[in-house]
């Protein structure tokens, strides 16, 4: 059997030796860099906070727009429409850009309908009352008035999927568990004082 002598082992020790000296180097360094991941991602998820309000701000404007225009079109008084009508128009491109074309399509399909009743109103005005075209322009009036009091009533609804903060918050893992003990803790809370 061998026996380790001295001079073998001495070279083991020196490097133990060198790589304890280095640790706490290694863990100032490993500290560090756990700080700046920690910084880094606290700067991504401001950025993306900024980009989602950016984002918000540009689509509650459309909305407006929308919401006026469309409840403009309920009323019967066209020159007030002319105002609103070209900013709905001149905003159909911006939203095809910040919802898709769903919303924006529906807007097309909107402004087209909203053209139809300018032409039913005119019709109204200029045809022999109770002739044939007057009715139909009557009938035309109705069916599109009650057409933008629908839209109108459920604009907030088809609007509602693009605007919702609720992805904005818990899109970690952590997060949506504290957000469910919270809510989980605030449900058991309120269903013991109702007892």
């Amino acid at each position: 059997m061998e026996t380790l002598n001295e001079a073998s082992v001495l070279p083991w020790n020196a490097i133990v030796s060198e790589l304890i000296k280095g640790i706490p180097a290694a863990f100032v360094a490993l500290v560090i860099g756990l700080i700046a991941a920690g910084i880094a991602w606290h700067q991504y998820k401001v950025a993306k906070g900024k980009l989602n309000l950016d984002l918000f701000e540009q689509r509650y404007e459309i909305f407006e727009i929308v919401w006026k225009y469309i409840s403009d079109c309920t009323d019967r008084s066209p020159p007030e429409r002319v105002g609103s009508y070209q900013a709905f128009s001149n905003s159909i491109p911006k939203a095809y850009f910040l919802f898709g074309t769903e919303i924006g399509d529906w807007m097309t399909k909107m402004k087209d309908e909203s053209i139809a009743m300018n032409a039913a109103n005119h019709g109204i005005a200029h045809e022999k009352q109770y002739s044939d075209k007057w009715q139909k322009a009557v009938a035309d009036t109705t069916r599109l008035e009650q057409l933008f009091l629908t839209e109108l009533d459920g604009l907030r609804t088809r609007f509602a999927l693009y605007m919702d903060f609720k992805e904005w918050h818990g899109s970690n893992p952590i997060d949506r568990a504290i957000f469910w003990c919270k809510n989980t803790w605030r449900n058991g809370l309120s269903k013991q004082s109702k007892k």
